[in-house]
């Protein structure tokens, strides 16, 4: 248990030290060698040797570099209205209102959030499930919150449990939820199937899920019956783990109705965008701002009891 611990300790410094290491742009390269090799002896003498930064923090930092050059050579003159990087609030779609502040720049998929086409194969499923009552809600992955923060303004006076394995995070969660006024946001760290055992007393709960693959053992035949009374929604990544979509659904159809939800192309996509200046875009320049990179195609089921 202690060497887990320390494995653990371990991961959570160096993400830490990563995130500390983006603030540091602005320094020369010799000053920012000179801190690194200070931080290192400085968190060895914690650890001892088990910590190790990446071997050229450097080159890290020129990627950074490479990537904020990016948005604003390439992404920023096809925006037709450039300010909208500015933004701090979402406009439209499903995450209206929520606001990220100064921690925008820490977001994957800045353009498509900001736009309101964020993963919007979720966006219909997702209303329809408004009209139904839950007295709890789990969300598996949560990452910065962005769901755990829209769930949390549609279900407002029952709790919203956020679990986020990742040190670093959990922390942008955190000054998310105060960002964001939303107290009950509770964050948590690892996810455990005694968490919905213990909920299943208190009435009936959503389950949302994004957790890179585990899927298919955390929602197996072994185990659906733990969320037999309770709705789903599960991203699912093949890439990942070979057959955890089709896993997932035989395991849950046994005692839900389970429906099937495939990525959109970036066409359909870009025409679900209701700001009018984008829609006077040209289709190519269109799909190249809504582009999530993702280099697979993702796959959700919702499971309704």
């Amino acid at each position: 248990m202690l060497y887990n611990y320390l494995g653990r300790l371990d991961q959570e410094l160096n993400t830490f030290t990563l995130l500390m290491l983006k603030f540091t742009s602005t320094q020369s390269e010799d000053h920012k060698k000179a801190q690194n090799i200070s931080l290192k002896n400085f968190l060895n003498k914690i650890i001892g040797n088990r910590f190790s930064l990446p071997q050229d923090v450097v080159e890290y930092n020129k990627k950074r570099a490479f990537v904020e050059q990016y948005v604003q050579t390439t992404i920023r003159p096809l925006l037709p209205n450039p300010s909208i990087l500015e933004s701090t609030t979402v406009g439209v779609g499903y995450f209206q209102g929520l606001k990220f502040g100064e921690l925008l720049n820490l977001q994957a998929g800045i353009v498509q959030k900001l736009f309101g086409v964020y993963e919007v194969e979720l966006t219909d499923e997702l209303k329809t499930l408004e009209a139904r009552k839950y007295d709890w809600i789990i969300n598996i992955g949560a990452a910065e919150g962005l769901y755990s923060m829209a769930f949390s303004n549609i279900w407002k006076n029952i709790p919203v449990y956020s679990f986020e394995q990742d040190f670093c995070t959990r922390q942008l969660l955190k000054q998310m939820i105060k960002l964001n006024e939303t107290p009950n946001v509770i964050t948590l760290g690892e996810f455990n199937l005694s968490d919905v055992s213990g909920l299943a007393k208190k009435g009936k709960g959503l389950i949302f899920s994004d957790c890179e693959g585990y899927e298919k053992v955390l929602f197996s035949s072994e185990t659906a019956n733990c969320f037999e009374n309770h709705d789903l929604v599960v991203e699912t990544h093949d890439h990942l783990v070979q057959g955890s979509h089709q896993g997932v659904a035989d395991s849950l159809s046994k005692s839900h109705s389970v429906k099937n939800i495939d990525q959109l192309t970036l066409q359909p996509r870009c025409e679900r965008v209701a700001d009018e200046q984008f829609r006077k875009l040209d289709v190519d320049t269109q799909c190249k701002l809504l582009d999530e990179s993702r280099h697979i195609k993702n796959s959700w089921i919702i499971a309704l009891s």
